[in-house]
């Protein structure tokens, strides 16, 4: 008996936390599904995306998510054309992660909020410095808990952080790292698209376009399944790639692709005004003038509204050379009066393109002197680069030798341990076979003695079962049948005689239909009729489809419900008492209902006149068919009915009877 209960509280206590880890289950599936929808929609700029975050935020209930989908919100504004409304989202977030004790989760936030204010500072074009050293901080942080995939991430970010800065060695040594990392994290391409992009400006600066060239032609297909920043920064950088390499009418298709792009999706702010900027000096030399002015000016007002310094430098710069071809010269040289060096560590290009109109302007004024200064500064401007592109290059000379030495070594233990997998793997293989065999035989046999036993002990248990409950039975009926002895005896002698025989045929069986059933609760009800009230009412409500009647339920159930009502129920009410019998077939069940309309059911009474002999057997009876069924077991309940008042009315029993089959 112990054991029983402790295996049924065990039993309980496991579907307790099995139903907690479906509940946490449905949890995780519906934050997933919301993270990808919110990255299919930061893909495709959908702007259903903040609806997206508002949502999954109003569903979180862990503060650390939340503040996850805090940051996702901080995101999608730094790529917007307003990033400074992220400001408050990501010192939030910050804030709330210094008040956290430390962990991983907590340390990744906060990793990912630096990453985030290091991007905001870069839509500015703020101090660079600053901006290495917060994807630095970031790193850090995520080198230590071992976020793989973020450090594949951050690490090209950082790369092209370098790479804004001319720091060209720096940008290159952690395109490397960044590409290396992904490499074996085995990322798809679509995740390493920046880095590839990055891996492009480096190869353009080193003088290697076809290098470049290829990792263009490697991210080509993949714009459309890029992030929104990714396509931007795909379709700038390659533009770019092209102009560098003189093809500027290629040049101009990417660059008229992005701002279509950009115009689909309403964008006015600074990623249109570097686009319409980039266009504009492509323009200049196809010596389309008047298409160059309009760009110029767009990109200017925004540049100056936003305060970006890189972009008003070019966009000046881009202005002399418009002045210059409209043959303006006047205006050329007061322009060329206010343009001065603010120390500012302008990217290589943008340097180099200054140079480039400044000649023209002084070529075109004939101020041979100024062109040659200019012309030497070119030079040791070109000269500071081509150092850089020689070291980088021996440094990528280096990097492919060791990857080619890394590759080799690899390819001979890859090939050795495939060597030794193929043998160990026949070996486990005809292991595995002798031992499903052997396992196979002993499972079936066990399983096979096992069904036998059970069959053996539920055959013992339901006759003892039966042989209960047809002499309480028998007892009961001739009991009420003395107490009503009349003119009309012998009638009754014959229908007890009947139900007698009937009662002895159901108790020898299992199971009987529901028809057969209900026959005998009749035969039951109007033997006992002698000694019931005048005003009883006996009702059935059975189905009317004739396979449903013939569907199989234990049996006697019905009996002693019925029974319970005659002798319990029927006494205590004086008037109209009335038995009632609910039978509804369904798809993938039998539901029958007993009821009366007598003072209701109440344990302290009944077990003062009675000896429950019938509803344990009912319940013992369950016990043992539910422990052989699988999948939905029968289930009994006993309930009183209740008016609006909530005065009791009656008593009802239910029963729950899937489908039996023989």
């Amino acid at each position: 008996m112990r054991k029983a209960f402790v295996l049924h509280f065990a039993f309980c206590i496991l579907l307790l936390v099995g139903c907690g880890e479906v509940s946490i289950d449905r949890h995780r599936c519906q934050i997933v599904h919301w993270q990808t929808a919110v990255d299919d929609s930061l893909r495709a700029g959908s702007p259903r995306i903040m609806e997206l975050i508002d949502s999954a935020m109003a569903e979180t209930c862990d503060s650390t998510e939340w503040y996850h989908w805090q940051a996702r919100r901080a995101r999608v504004l730094v790529m917007s054309d307003t990033p400074q409304e992220a400001s408050p989202y990501i010192d939030q977030t910050l804030n709330y992660c210094n008040l956290q004790p430390n962990s991983r989760d907590i340390d990744i936030l906060r990793a990912i909020c630096l990453s985030l204010k290091a991007d905001q500072m870069w839509r500015f074009s703020q101090t660079l410095d600053q901006v290495i050293a917060l994807r630095h901080q970031s790193l850090l942080i995520l080198e230590h808990h071992k976020a793989h995939r973020l450090i594949a991430v951050v690490t090209g970010d950082l790369s092209q952080a370098y790479f804004r800065n001319n720091n060209l060695t720096q940008a290159a040594a952690y395109a490397r790292r960044a590409k290396t990392l992904s490499d074996s994290l085995g990322l798809p391409i679509r995740m390493r698209a920046s880095q590839l992009i990055g891996l492009t400006n480096i190869y353009d600066q080193l003088g290697q376009y076809t290098e470049a060239e290829k990792y263009v032609q490697a991210c080509e297909p993949l714009v459309d399944s890029m992030t929104f920043t990714s396509r931007v920064n795909f379709l700038n950088n390659s533009g770019n790639h092209y102009f560098v390499v003189g093809d500027y009418e290629r040049a101009l298709r990417q660059f008229l692709r992005l701002d279509e792009y950009l115009e689909s999706l309403g964008k006015v702010g600074i990623d249109r005004a570097i686009c319409r900027i980039n266009m504009a000096d492509v323009h200049l030399r196809l010596d389309s003038v008047e298409l160059a002015r309009e760009e110029i000016n767009f990109a200017n007002r925004v540049f100056h509204e936003n305060k970006i310094n890189e972009g008003i430098y070019y966009a000046t710069t881009l202005r002399l050379g418009q002045l210059v071809a409209e043959k303006r010269l006047d205006e050329a040289e007061k322009l060329v009066r206010v343009m001065y060096d603010d120390g500012y560590n302008y990217p290589y290009l943008l340097q180099a393109i200054r140079h480039h109109y400044l000649i023209k302007y002084y070529d075109a004024t004939e101020q041979w002197q100024k062109s040659r200064e200019v012309i030497d500064d070119y030079v040791e401007l070109t000269d500071s680069i081509n150092r850089i592109k020689y070291s980088m290059s021996l440094d990528e000379l280096v990097y492919r030798i060791r990857e080619d030495n890394i590759h080799l070594r690899y390819e001979n233990r890859i090939q050795k341990a495939r060597e030794r997998v193929r043998t160990r793997t026949f070996i486990i293989i005809i292991t595995a076979f002798v031992i499903v065999g052997i396992a196979t035989f002993f499972v079936a046999n066990q399983r096979r003695r096992l069904l036998k036993g059970q069959m053996k002990l539920m055959k013992l248990r339901m006759d003892n079962a039966r042989q209960r409950i047809s002499p309480h039975f028998i007892f009961n009926v001739l009991g009420g049948y003395l107490q009503s002895s009349g003119d009309k005896e012998r009638r009754e002698l014959q229908q007890l005689v009947t139900l007698i025989r009937a009662s002895m045929q159901q108790g020898h069986k299992p199971y009987s239909t529901i028809g057969d059933e209900l026959d005998f609760v009749k035969q039951y009800v109007e033997i006992s009729s002698s000694r019931l009230p005048s005003d009883f009412q006996f009702i059935i409500n059975e189905p009317s489809d004739p396979a449903a009647m013939q569907r199989l339920i234990p049996s006697m159930f019905i009996q002693i419900l019925a029974e319970n009502v005659l002798k319990h129920a029927v006494p205590a009410q004086p008037v109209s008492p009335t038995l009632t019998i609910d039978v509804v077939a369904t798809d993938g069940a039998t539901d029958i209902t007993v009821s009366d309309n007598g003072p209701g059911f109440d344990i302290r009474r009944t077990s003062r006149t009675g000896t429950h002999i019938g509803l344990s057997t009912i319940r013992h009876t369950i016990r043992i068919l539910n422990e052989n069924m699988r999948g939905e077991g029968i289930t009994f309940d006993i309930s009183n009915s209740r008016a609006d008042d909530g005065s009791i009315t009656g008593c009802q029993a239910k029963l729950h009877i899937p489908i039996i089959k023989k």
